[in-house]
This record gives structure tokens, C-alpha cells and sequence, in this order.
């Protein structure tokens, strides 16, 4: 019943990591590395499980005897953090050993893997660069604020939070086109996200979508019963809808 919960949820929101961490998890639990590998592969050029989804994909290459692959993931991680001793393992046995000890190695690699990482140097960055964002967004230096969220964003693509914040900031500056492309990917990745909701809202207002505003403003009710500002909004949209109609 999970895995078929999580392959609904990867099917309505492509990139929810989260739903593709757990159900590539089952299927490793299950054996099916085959198809944990599909998702390992994906969550690797994302965010959120980076490292630990290279190393899964590296670790299920060495036990299918695609050692070609399984190195140039490990290369990968030492990229992203080059003092990790699993990486720095695994290279000197893809290099030096052979099929049968590379697969035994990564049976006992895969049993000591945990998803909790340090951060690596790029997330390091990406950090930085969001911290720096917020700051000068709280400032009013939104076109700093913008160039930094822009810079975290061409990182993690697939981050919610940059997508949010670079959303956000290009509807301060009345840029809603591009900033509803950014809130909805925002929305995207992470279904759950409020303030996303939020903002979005403004701008199918702003931009005389009202229609699409209440949706939004029903879905912040769905994510949070009872929430003043959801029913307030409805009440206000419903009753301007309702005498435009009247006006016809």
C-alpha cells in the first residue's frame, strides 16, 4: 500500500523528493534495486538527498557489475565533498579489486549508509547565497536580493525555498509572469508550501485571475483548517464574484 501512496504522489508532484527518498528506500528494502536505482539516479541532480542518493546509486552499479558508473558517481561525491571516507573507500576498491569483492564491498557499504550527511561545499554555497538573499530582501535591496536567489536557484533547481524567494522577490518587483512561474514550481516540489499559496494568490489577483485566487486561497484553508486569512479572502472574493455576476 506505501509504495503504491508514494508512486500516486510522485505521479500528481514529479519532483516531491521527499515521496521518492521513501519509496526508493522500499524498494531497497524489498531488493528491487533496479527500481530504487530510476529514483537514486533522479535524486541525485537534486537537493535535498544529493550526496546520499549518489552514493546509493554507486553502491547498487557495484553490485550489478557496472563499475564504470559506480566510479564516476563515487568521483561525484568527492566533488561535492572530497574528505568523505566512503567515497575515498569505494574509489580504491572499484579501481583495484575485482567483481566478486566490489560486490561483497558494497553490500557491507550499503549496510553503514545513512541519509544524515555533512553538508558539501556546493550546499555550503547555496547557504550562503540564500542567507545573503533574505538579508538584502529584508533590507529592500531587492534587485541584490534577486541576484543572489537567482544564483541559488541556477544551484538546486529543484529547492523550494530558492524557487520561493526568487518568486517572491520578482512580485515585489511586479514582475508577476516570471514570478508565477517560480512560486508554482515552488508549489511543485513542495505541495505543502503556504506562503507559496500564498503569494500566488496575489498574483492571479494582481493579474485579474480571480477565479484562480480563491483556488489558492481554498487550498491555504485545506492546508491549514481554520486559517483567518484563507476565510477572510474567500469571504472578500466570493462576494466580488457573486456582484460582478449580478452586474451581467
Amino acid at each position: 500500500a506505501a509504495v503504491s501512496v508514494y508512486k500516486e504522489a510522485i505521479r500528481l508532484f514529479p519532483a516531491y523528493q521527499k515521496a521518492m527518498f521513501n519509496l526508493a528506500t522500499l524498494y531497497d528494502d524489498k531488493k528491487q534495486h533496479s527500481e530504487s536505482l530510476k529514483l537514486w539516479e533522479k535524486l541525485a541532480k537534486m537537493e535535498t538527498y544529493q550526496l546520499y542518493a549518489l552514493k546509493k546509486s554507486a553502491l547498487i552499479h557495484m553490485k550489478s557489475g557496472n563499475i564504470a558508473k559506480a566510479e564516476k558517481h563515487w568521483e561525484k561525491v568527492l566533488e561535492l565533498k572530497p574528505s568523505d571516507p566512503d567515497a575515498g573507500k569505494a574509489i580504491g576498491i572499484v579501481r583495484n579489486k575485482g567483481r566478486a569483492e566490489i560486490e561483497r564491498s558494497a553490500e557491507e557499504l550499503m549496510s553503514d549508509l545513512s541519509p544524515s550527511q555533512k553538508p558539501s561545499p556546493v550546499r555550503e554555497r547555496f547557504k550562503l547565497l540564500m542567507k545573503e538573499g533574505i538579508e538584502s530582501y529584508n533590507k529592500n535591496n531587492l534587485q541584490d536580493a534577486l541576484k543572489k536567489f537567482t544564483q541559488a536557484y541556477g544551484i538546486f533547481q529543484d529547492s523550494s525555498g530558492a524557487s520561493f524567494n526568487l518568486g517572491t522577490t520578482l512580485l515585489r518587483l511586479n514582475r508577476t509572469a516570471e514570478a508565477e512561474t517560480y512560486l508554482k514550481k515552488a508549489l511543485q516540489i513542495d505541495p505543502g508550501y503556504k506562503l507559496a499559496v500564498i503569494n500566488l494568490a496575489n498574483v492571479y489577483y494582481r493579474t485579474g485571475r480571480y477565479d484562480l485566487a480563491l483556488d489558492m486561497w481554498k487550498k491555504l484553508l485545506d492546508l491549514e483548517p481554520g486559517s483567518e486569512l484563507a476565510l477572510k479572502n474567500i469571504s472578500e472574493l466570493n462576494k466580488w464574484l457573486e456582484s460582478k455576476s449580478n452586474k451581467k
